[in-house]
């Protein structure tokens, strides 16, 4: 955002200076979109040895699946709740696009979601609900239990849209 709202004053003053007769054309009319960070995916190596690593905090392999087999956001994982998992579906209103998905759940998260029932479908230590920021300061602590610095929760869902591009193109080849 930092990067665009710059791009807009500097065609702003870019204008003015064309106003003024000191530039015949402004450069910054069409510059293409700036990208700050490429979030790596996670591999099936990584994700195994997440699994291990962590295999005594529960919450984070929840974390690990949810964001997997959903491919949400971090904001929207801390906010999914027992009310949002129907045993076969989980419904959640996306906070950046306010749009209501309903996502089929993978049989690998039906299992840890019907494995523990709480309000909340991650909670922290002492139970309560994460704030985004919390959870991705926890999540990165469990990543760096794993030693896997570098990688993100954002990383793994780009795996989810990695796997399910995956997925359906298996589907249209099959046919």
């Amino acid at each position: 955002r930092t990067a665009h709202m710059a791009m807009q004053v500097l065609r702003l003053l870019l204008n003015f200076a064309i106003d003024r007769g000191e530039i015949l054309h402004n450069p910054a009319i069409r510059p293409g979109k700036y990208r700050s960070k490429q979030f790596e995916p996670w591999s099936d190596d990584a994700i195994a040895q997440f699994r291990e690593k962590n295999a005594d905090d529960d919450q984070m392999l929840r974390a690990l699946d949810i964001g997997l087999y959903t491919g949400q956001r971090r904001g929207d994982v801390v906010s999914m709740t027992a009310k949002h998992y129907n045993g076969q579906k989980i419904s959640v209103v996306q906070e950046k696009t306010d749009e209501r998905l309903w996502i089929p759940v993978h049989s690998a998260l039906k299992a840890r979601l019907d494995q523990k029932k709480q309000f909340m479908l991650l909670v922290t230590a002492t139970g309560k609900q994460f704030t985004a920021t919390h959870f991705g300061h926890v999540f990165h602590d469990a990543v760096l239990k794993a030693d896997l610095d570098g990688l993100s929760f954002h990383g793994v869902r780009v795996t989810a849209a990695m796997k399910l591009a995956e997925a359906r193109s298996e589907e249209h080849t099959s046919e």
